[in-house]
């Protein structure tokens, strides 16, 4: 991993410091409620991981926390936005809702949940990781939910990425009940750095987990897996782009990258593929708010998801806010 700069990571130092006292003193829980455990007979558990830089839960989020609850998940909302958000208004479709200072971004709150579940004796068939990254879910969950299920792998993804090292992509995982019960696997946990630096927490937590799986003998599947993703592009996919200037750019950078073997982020570079031909219904958030990669025809997804019935207003009214 590479090294900040001397100046960028004394920053990172003394914020972690500001929130690990805090939580010393303080408490890293902030405020918590019991939900309405709509699913209580259910023994598929799902940690929701939420963040705003105010206390908004924009209906996206309401949206899918309402999905999960519908396909029979006991749902575990842990927040770490700013201020605390209304908490109360997911309560009847969620098991627990926590507002958790921000130590670890992600898997911070991942592990928190995970542990929160073991110490209330929960045994779970599964349990899903997932947080508000993506938009979705347009046209449902049901098929990639299914194979998740019909796979016998510890770790199953939707996505996987070389970039870094191998992994399974986290915004959405399922872990089996073998690696929940299995010992080496809360060591893992243990381990991970309570740090403020995402860059840290993705090379340790994201990247990290499926390279512990794979060296203790686990095994890690995914719906769509990269290499299948680039060669769907080498068959079809620049064909859908035009001689215009900034998509030939596009096509052409694209097409290095993939002959020359480099990694890229399946989520952004082939997103409208992931929702129409393999019927992925999520759309990663920064890539339409941000698009760090220059994808262009970003318009095309709306017209995607809407030409299959799907409903893209929630992403619509996300878009207006800004990130603050």
């Amino acid at each position: 991993m590479a090294r900040y700069p001397l100046s960028q990571a004394a920053r990172i130092l003394t914020r972690d410091l500001r929130v690990r006292a805090s939580s010393l003193l303080l408490g890293e829980v902030r405020s918590r409620i019991a939900g309405a455990d709509p699913c209580r007979a259910s023994t598929s558990m799902c940690i929701y991981v939420h963040y705003d830089g105010g206390r908004l839960l924009h209906r996206y989020v309401r949206d899918q926390i309402a999905a999960l609850c519908d396909h029979g998940y006991r749902v575990v909302f842990v927040s770490h936005a700013r201020s605390r958000p209304d908490l109360e208004s997911l309560a009847p479709h969620c098991l627990e809702l926590v507002h958790r200072r921000n130590l670890g971004h992600d898997f911070g709150a991942y592990r928190f949940g995970l542990k929160w579940l073991r110490s209330q004796g929960f045994q779970p068939a599964e349990v899903l990781l997932t947080n508000d990254s993506c938009y979705g879910y347009f046209g449902g969950l049901g098929r990639m939910l299914q194979a998740s299920r019909a796979s016998d792998a510890a770790l199953w993804g939707i996505t996987d990425s070389y970039d870094t090292a191998y992994h399974i992509q986290s915004y959405f995982m399922r872990l089996s009940a073998e690696l929940f019960g299995t010992k080496s696997f809360w060591r893992f946990l243990d381990r991970l750095p309570n740090t403020t630096d995402r860059r840290r927490v993705i090379h340790s937590g994201e990247v990290g987990l499926t390279q512990y799986l794979l060296r203790h003998g686990f095994s890690t599947d995914c719906f769509v897996p990269y290499k299948e993703l680039v060669s769907d592009w080498h068959a079809h996919g620049k064909q859908r782009y035009s001689d215009r200037p900034g998509e030939r750019e596009f096509v052409e950078w694209l097409e290095s990258c993939l002959l020359r073997g480099r990694p890229m982020n399946p989520t952004h570079c082939f997103a409208d593929r992931l929702i129409e031909r393999f019927q992925v219904p999520l759309v990663k958030k920064d890539l339409l708010r941000k698009n760090p990669l220059g994808v262009p025809n970003l318009d095309r997804i709306e017209h995607i998801v809407t030409g299959n019935g799907g409903d893209f207003s929630p992403v619509v009214e996300h878009l207006k806010f800004g990130d603050f």
